[in-house]
């Protein structure tokens, strides 16, 4: 009885294995399209991070592209400001009442007046050069800010292909599992 029985038992797995058969067939067909399939969705993802790594980087130079333009806009406002200052001073030496006489270039309290005359010419190439700084950060803020823009939809599609890729792994790991099943078919 217990001989029987066990013989039974064999015979009901034989047969579940024998029902799975054209399954097991079809996975083996199947499996290496999927693995391909796979590796392909793999490299999609890599390439997506990728570009979820450039656009990281992108927004970085954004950030620090406009910090330096704000930079070299204060700097700027400063030089500006000396540059009236130098010039206030500098007009002095017209309002004074020795003014057009040699006395006015002798004169000690101008002293501070002429030495700003001097100082003119040096304090608008440093706006000019500040002037020149801002246009090439702007453009750079400006090539930063497209490179983003062209990238702005890296995440979804990191996201979409990272999905794909889970759903591509779980079918190959189920079709590897449906193969695995080949040799008791066999038996």
């Amino acid at each position: 009885r217990s001989r029987r029985q066990a013989l039974t038992q064999s015979r009901q797995r034989c047969l579940a294995a024998l029902a799975e058969a054209g399954a097991v067939r079809r996975a083996e067909r199947r499996l290496p399209l999927a693995q391909r399939v796979q590796a392909l969705l793999g490299a999609r993802t890599l390439a997506c991070r990728e570009q979820v790594h450039q656009l990281t980087q992108c927004q970085g130079a954004v950030r620090l592209a406009e910090q330096r333009a704000a930079a070299i806009e204060r700097d700027a406002g400063r030089a500006v400001l000396n540059v009236e200052d130098l010039a206030r001073r500098f007009g002095l030496t017209a309002e004074v009442p020795c003014a057009g006489t040699d006395l006015q270039g002798r004169c000690k309290l101008l002293a501070e007046a002429r030495e700003a005359q001097a100082l003119i010419p040096n304090a608008q190439a440093q706006v000019a050069r500040l002037a020149s700084e801002k246009s090439e950060a702007q453009r750079e803020l400006i090539d930063a800010r497209q490179r983003c823009e062209a990238l702005v939809g890296a995440p979804q599609a990191l996201a979409q292909a990272e999905f794909h890729e889970t759903v591509a792994r779980e079918r190959v790991s189920r079709l590897s599992v449906m193969r695995s099943k080949a040799q008791a078919c066999a038996q």
